[in-house]
């Protein structure tokens, strides 16, 4: 063993990944096969061009499937990423932004509409209640207050108040919302809710 593989074996640092590395995040956030696969790919060329030395794999694992996710339209917060990746946010939002910028990676911004389907999914709404939940968002947008803020906690509180059954703590769950947030995000794009 040369002393690069054991200072890389000792300290976690990223070699070389495959699918089989990725299929964490597809159990834990339910990405596709589409996703792990542009992971792969997006790592293979970080690596190649020196983009991932000196971080650890579990961060770069986690910022390429953000990536990943984003490209092929399946949204998922970074949050959810370093959960699973057991790192802080701040660290793969970092490498993300780092690797993306050297692979000059041109993401969408998310919309709040990406995210409906899938919380709406997770909590057992209705096709009615996604529509109503697309509709308030797109009523807020053309009323007086413009939504730039976090696309999740915007969806997750339009979920909220147009689906009677679902339960607080699940949405807050699946939109990656802290309560009060979501409390907050309800006053935005609906005044006349109800706040229980």
């Amino acid at each position: 063993m040369s002393l690069r593989q054991l200072f890389i074996s000792n300290h976690g640092l990223c070699v070389d990944m495959n699918a089989e590395d990725f299929r964490e995040y597809q159990r834990e956030i339910g990405v596709g096969e589409v996703v792990i696969e542009e992971a792969v790919e997006l790592f293979e060329e970080a690596n190649r061009n020196n983009y991932t030395t000196g971080y650890a794999d579990g961060v770069v694992k986690a910022a390429v499937m953000y990536l990943a996710a984003s490209k092929h339209n399946e949204p998922r917060t970074i949050r959810e990423f370093a959960e699973v990746a057991d790192e802080s946010k701040s660290i793969v939002g970092k490498t993300m932004f780092n690797i993306r910028t050297q692979l000059g990676i041109e993401i969408e911004p998310q919309k709040p509409e990406d995210y409906v389907p899938r919380i709406c999914d997770a909590v057992g709404a209705s096709e009615d209640h996604k529509q109503a939940a697309f509709a308030m968002i797109q009523n807020a947008r053309s009323g007086d207050e413009y939504l730039n803020g976090s696309p999740n906690a915007i969806a997750g509180a339009a979920v909220y108040d147009c689906c009677p059954g679902a339960n607080h703590e699940e949405v807050c769950e699946e939109s990656g919302t802290l309560p009060g947030t979501l409390r907050n995000w309800r006053k935005r794009i609906n005044p006349d809710s109800n706040l229980s």
